[in-house]
């Protein structure tokens, strides 16, 4: 299951243009415009350049969630191999979800590290079915 980089991280506010003003003017990161049209308020945050590669997401919190996630939800990372990610989180008894994400370029897992943080794995499934790689999707 080689990880290639750290894809993004998710923060939960209850204050979407506070944390807007940090990251745009105290950070200096853009935001980026290729957020999708997500059912709950938020925005997304690029470094310099990348395109397509938004680091920091923020999410409003508008009603206490079901569970505390804390402020740090999760982390992701962008990783290769879904067939061998898939055999080895079942190999070693690891609870997870996958989906394509909305738009159908990626597939995403789900799952959580002992501390009951959450990790993302996102694939890129053109490279993952031309890698043969792909589980089948």
């Amino acid at each position: 299951m080689p990880l290639q980089s750290l894809d993004h991280i998710n923060i939960v506010t209850n204050d979407l243009e506070a944390s807007k003003a940090f990251y745009l003017r105290i950070l200096g990161l853009e935001q980026a415009d290729f957020r999708p049209d997500f059912p709950f308020g938020g925005a997304w945050f690029k470094l310099g350049s990348a395109e397509d590669s938004a680091c920091v997401h923020i999410v409003v919190r508008d009603t206490p969630p079901a569970r505390n996630l804390g402020r740090v939800n999760h982390f992701a990372f962008r990783a290769s191999d879904l067939a061998g990610t898939k055999r080895t989180l079942r190999e070693h008894g690891i609870t997870f979800e996958g989906r394509p994400q909305t738009g159908g370029e990626r597939y995403q897992i789900f799952c959580k590290d002992p501390d009951g943080v959450g990790v993302e794995m996102n694939f890129d499934l053109a490279a993952e079915r031309a890698a043969g790689t792909d589980d089948g999707l």
